[in-house]
Parts: C-alpha cells; structure tokens; sequence
C-alpha cells in the first residue's frame, strides 16, 4: 500500500464504525426537528427561537452548537416563566399509545376524520395524528420518546430501540447484544474466516504431502541412479 493508502485507511479507522450511520443520522434528525419545531401550549405555542435559542450558523459551527440571545431569552423568562417551562417539559394530553378511534370518527371506507362546525368532514390520517401530539409535547419530553425509540433495552426483540437492535448494549446484556446486527454481523465473519482458514490448512496439507511424495520419488530416482553407477550430471 501505498503511504495515501495507508492515510485513509487510518482516517476511515478513526471515524468508527457508525460514521454517518443512518440510524445515528436518523435520530439527530430527529432531535434538530424537536428543537426547531413549535410547541403548542394552553397559552398559545413557542419555540425556541422565540425566546432566543437557536442553532449556531451553518458555516460558523457544524457540530450542533445551540446559540443564546441572553437579552431574548431574559425577557421571555420574566414575561411569561410558566410559557417557557412548558416549552421544554408540557406533557401531551394524549397517551404515547392512544388509538385514533378514541379521537375520531370512521367513514364506510374505514377513514379517519373529524367534523367542522358546519358539518364537513375533514380526513385525518395516521401521520397527521403523531403529529398533532408531537406538537403539544415539551421539547424535553420530545427527546425523552426519541431516546426511548432508539436505545429502549427490552428483552423482547419488538420492544427494543432502533439502535440497540443494530449495535447491542455495549457488553451490558450478552444475549440482547449476540442478537444486535452488528454482532450478526461479526459472527457471520468470524464463520467465513474459520471457513477460509481451514481451506488454508486443507491446502497446506495436501501441498505438504505432495512435495513429501515428490522427495521421496527424488529420494527413490537419486538411489537407482547411484546403484547404476550414473552421477547426477548424467541424470
């Protein structure tokens, strides 16, 4: 290899093994939209940028840094404290597991949808229900599910978060993490390298042998060359 070889192969070692993972990208997706969108409280709805967090500029800082507006975020807090403490801790009126028949009506095509005031029914669909309760959760609570979907540790392989199917607890559970993919993953590889290992022996073997035949064949030729009285220059 050459040294730029040897550059990259050192800088792809360094980033790790879920750099730029879909998983990983997924759920800090996640969490900048549960930090930029509104939420909607008994008092109105506010964001973080209404009370002067927001991220810091895309050319200034890339890691996820947040900035503060002091003098904004001062004036939030003494105008309305309780808006501001619901902003990041509101807890939605709906359940995490609710179903939509205990909010809405169903058509004769089995359609979700509620009633206006003047009797036109408006359709609702299953995304838009997650969304209505996304928006009254507080931002902390918003990351609390968003944590619990991706690292939950369950016994129960459909009870367990998104991350912790792919990569495993760390050592913290041996069963949950043999069945991590990951770990399928090294298990898989750790069978094709016995397997070609003991190819590798197989081989090694059958060539010892031969060339073990083939001196003993020399062996043989050289003595009845010496008992015909014929030196090795006349072989």
């Amino acid at each position: 290899m050459s040294e730029k070889d040897i550059e990259l192969w050192e800088e792809m070692g360094k980033k790790g093994l879920l750099a730029n993972d879909a998983t990983i990208m997924k759920i800090l997706s996640s969490l900048r939209t549960a930090m930029a969108e509104v939420v909607k409280t008994t008092g109105g709805s506010m964001s973080m940028f209404s009370i002067g967090i927001k991220p810091a500029s895309y050319f200034e800082d890339r890691s996820g840094k947040l900035t503060i507006d002091e003098d904004a975020l001062r004036k939030a807090i003494e105008n309305d404290p309780d808006a501001v403490m619901k902003l990041f801790t509101q807890q939605s009126t709906i359940p995490k597991d609710a179903k939509m028949d205990a909010y809405y009506r169903k058509d004769e095509l089995g359609r979700y949808y509620e009633e206006t005031a003047n009797g036109i029914r408006k359709y609702v669909s299953g995304n838009d229900f997650i969304n209505m309760r996304n928006s009254t959760l507080g931002i902390a609570q918003r990351f609390t599910e968003i944590f619990e979907s991706n690292i939950k540790v369950s016994m129960d392989p459909n009870e367990r978060g998104t991350l912790i199917l792919k990569v495993g607890t760390g050592g913290a559970y041996s069963v949950i993490d043999s069945e991590s993919s990951i770990d399928k993953r090294l298990a898989e590889m750790d069978r094709n390298i016995t397997k070609m290992q003991n190819r590798l022996y197989a081989a090694e073997t059958k060539y010892y042998k031969q060339f073990a035949a083939l001196e003993t064949a020399i062996a043989k030729l050289n003595k009845q060359a010496s008992y015909l009285g014929l030196d090795e220059s006349q072989q």
